[in-house]
């Protein structure tokens, strides 16, 4: 009895040991944020972190900040004041050894990405990022595409 007592103590301790790990590793989980702009961000924040105004008119908004080695397309969930981003794709100029980054940052991708095409889930932003690579402009170059999306969309009405 005495043991069966020890045995349920550490397994207790070991499952709170490991809950209060995960927590830790989520909370410092760095969200993408690139330029100030994040999923669920509210319209009227995005475009003060863009330093632009908001003509209320478009949903999709190119995004070219000066002197970034990228362009962003941001996309909201309507054009009023109150609605939110839904997604971010960036495109990065050659060099910019995106995939790297993101590994260093998130881990290793899903399973089936590969070279070209790489997926990561971080649960703790409640986002996916995709990352795809592909021949640049100039011979031996990469572009880099990166999108930021919801981890679970609301479903379609």
């Amino acid at each position: 009895m005495k043991n069966l007592a020890l045995f349920a103590l550490s397994l207790a301790l070991s499952f709170s040991t490991a809950a209060a790990a995960q927590e830790t590793s989520s909370a410092n989980t760095t969200c993408p944020k690139t330029g100030g702009l994040s999923i669920g961000q509210a319209r009227a924040e995005s475009f003060k972190m863009m330093n632009k105004a908001d003509d209320g008119k478009e949903a999709f908004y190119l995004h070219m900040p000066q002197g970034r080695p990228y362009k962003v397309e941001v996309t909201f969930s309507g054009t009023k004041p109150d609605t939110t981003v839904t997604a971010l794709h960036y495109i990065f100029n050659p060099g910019a050894k995106l995939r790297d980054g993101l590994t260093e940052r998130y881990g290793a991708p899903l399973a089936g990405s590969n070279g070209v095409n790489a997926d990561w889930d971080v649960p703790a932003c409640s986002v996916h990022i995709r990352y795809y690579a592909r021949e640049g402009n100039k011979p031996g170059t990469t572009k880099e595409e990166m999108w930021v999306e919801p981890l679970n969309p609301p479903a379609a009405k």
